[in-house]
């Protein structure tokens, strides 16, 4: 009888839990004998993974945030590293969330005699650089889902693999014989983050926008709305506007998209989810005073969308801070829905960076080099 593999993983917010299910489950379609224990969510719960903490214990946005939560997080943290410590699994899967995660590398890397390996790499290429010694010391695999992420690992130093975007997959598999629904008047769909505090932000210049949309064209209003989010005074609102809400899962979330004339979407996955997809959209962000000043002084990026990082050039439009206005949205879904030069010109560039993050030329899958290890 085959001794059984040990695995530990830690998925800190909702994308990465679901990121870290499909692998999961790719795993144990290749070999059965896994217990697999973790931080996360429904996704990695689905696949049988004993969940250690839920990924909300940890999952706070901005500084301020953090700190006013740090004794939760640090009890988790202190729970995971004695877990480790305890059941010496064969490998530690750290799924993006790199303040939570580099430190649980660093803080393991003394005792644990396991490998510890990283899937989607910490956007370090846009922030906080200077993590690339953590990374060097205390990783023995990199996993990274965009291409040129090789290229920056290399320069510094480390050799990363790239395996391919998991979301590449998940939409071939949604769209394959779909077709797009031919609407009678525009669908405008919102989507303004599964956090309460980002939420409050930037969901009420959405509904401003979509509000006056609804008035100057005949549009439908769909608000997608993340359970963690509740009911509260913005989704009252919301239907008092005559929204429809739609919860949010992973196949509601891309019918929704898929269907949408147009989406307003904060940054994040959701916007290249709107790409991949074939849907044009426009990003927006507040983010509090204090924050905003902070990052500016690390985000060294032209672009903090992902497709126009992609592309290395502006294929949509991002509105930030003071620029984030009912005004600048409004004109901006009004030229995509009007102008259709303009629009099939960004739908044109989104097929290119499905291009360029194919995984036709992936040389080696995450699943194939996490069992290299067991």
């Amino acid at each position: 009888m085959q001794p059984k593999n040990k695995i530990f993983i830690i998925a800190g917010e909702q994308s990465g839990d679901m990121h870290a299910g499909a692998l999961i489950n790719k795993l144990k379609r290749l070999k059965s004998n896994l217990i697999i224990s973790g931080v996360g969510g429904k996704s990695l719960q689905y696949q049988g993974v004993n969940i250690v903490h839920h990924y909300s214990k940890v999952n706070y946005i901005g500084f301020s945030s953090v700190i006013g939560n740090y004794f939760n997080i640090k009890s988790v943290f202190n729970d995971c590293v004695n877990f480790i410590r305890n059941e010496n699994p064969d490998v530690v899967i750290l799924v993006d969330f790199p303040g939570f995660n580099l430190k649980i590398a660093k803080e393991i890397k003394s005792f644990y005699k396991g490998k510890i390996i990283y899937y989607i790499s910490p956007q370090i290429w846009a922030w906080h650089k200077s993590r690339i010694k953590i990374i060097r010391n205390c990783v023995d695999r990199m996993m990274v889902v965009f291409p040129f992420e090789v290229d920056f690992y290399k320069q510094e130093g480390f050799n990363a693999d790239f395996v391919g975007h998991p979301i590449i997959e998940i939409i071939d598999n949604f769209i394959f014989k779909r077709e797009k629904v031919r609407n009678e008047n525009f669908i405008i769909s919102l989507m303004p983050g599964s956090r309460l505090e980002e939420f409050k932000r930037i969901y009420p210049v959405f509904e401003k926008t979509a509000v006056k949309l609804q008035s100057n064209f005949k549009c439908k209003i769909k608000l997608i709305k993340a359970s963690s989010l509740g009911n509260n005074s913005f989704i009252e609102s919301a239907i008092k506007s005559g929204f429809e809400i739609s919860d949010e899962n992973l196949e509601s979330n891309y019918e929704n998209i898929y269907n949408s004339d147009f989406v307003l979407t904060k940054f994040g996955t959701s916007s290249l989810e709107c790409a991949l997809l074939g849907t044009p959209f426009c990003s927006g962000y507040k983010a509090n005073f204090m924050n905003y000043v902070i990052a500016k002084l690390f985000v060294k990026l032209k672009y903090l969308t992902l497709v126009n990082i992609l592309a290395n050039k502006p294929i949509v439009k991002e509105f930030i801070q003071s620029d984030f206005t009912v005004d600048n949205l409004y004109n901006e879904v009004t030229k995509a829905l009007s102008d259709d030069k303009y629009r099939s010109g960004m739908l044109s560039e989104f097929v290119k960076v499905k291009s360029a993050l194919g995984s036709e030329n992936v040389p080696k899958k995450a699943e194939n080099i996490i069992l290299e290890y067991l």
